[in-house]
């Protein structure tokens, strides 16, 4: 298994960084590399207990990343500084 880390919520007020598997791309999916996340308020809200999800949910959606593979074909995206393609 190839893993990774990720922020996983356990309970209110209960979050840990997990070794988790990484993630396969099924057809009309893309796997990224996320280089940098960072937190927003509903994950704020999910750690105190106000918006209520099941355990196990890795938190933290707000990633800068980098393609790593498409299931279908190639893209090319671009952004106001960059573009590359996977």
């Amino acid at each position: 298994m190839k893993s990774m880390r990720a922020n996983v919520f356990r309970g209110v007020n209960n979050f840990q960084i997990e070794e988790v598997e990484k993630p396969r791309a099924g057809i009309g999916d893309a796997v990224i590399r996320v280089t940098l996340t960072t937190i927003c308020g509903t994950d704020l809200h999910i750690v105190r207990g106000e918006y209520p999800v099941l355990p196990g949910l890795t938190i933290g959606h707000e990633p800068d990343h980098l393609p790593v593979r498409s299931c279908e074909r190639s893209w090319l995206i671009r952004s106001a500084n960059s573009a590359f393609s996977f």
